[in-house]
């Protein structure tokens, strides 16, 4: 009788030490997970600040020629970002909200002929993922 009581006590000391180890173990994963966050959202703050870095101040893009704007837009380095959306269209109005001289670009009403003109000069058999729009 005293070894199975015995026996007992030892199958219930290995189940304490299992729960224990199991609370510590998903303790561990959460902080963890909260470790990542929080580096992720120090992460993302760095390349929102990169990004709004690449603003045109407003004092500059209400006084600057339209055509200007145009070469502006073409060449804003963070084009790529149209292609991680689902689609361009969105992809488009996602780098619209960052970049303010799309949204600059969008009000003035002489905005399509130049874009047209840049358009015209432009071979699209030369265009290559490594070459800018515009020179």
């Amino acid at each position: 009788m005293n070894k199975i009581i015995t026996g007992l006590n030892w199958c219930n000391s290995i189940i304490e030490i299992y729960f224990l180890f199991k609370r510590l173990f998903f303790i561990s994963i959460i902080s963890l997970i909260l470790s990542l966050e929080t580096n992720l959202s120090a992460q993302e703050s760095k390349v929102n600040e990169k990004i709004n870095a690449l603003n045109v101040p407003d004092s500059i893009l209400l006084k600057m020629p339209t055509k200007d704007l145009v070469k502006t837009c073409l060449t804003y380095p963070c084009w790529i970002l149209i292609t991680s959306r689902d689609n361009n269209q969105t992809g488009y109005d996602y780098i619209r909200s960052i970049f303010n001289g799309f949204r600059e670009l969008e009000k003035r009403s002489d905005a399509f002929n130049e874009l047209l003109k840049v358009y015209q000069t432009m071979n699209p058999e030369e265009i290559t993922s490594n070459k800018i729009f515009i020179e």
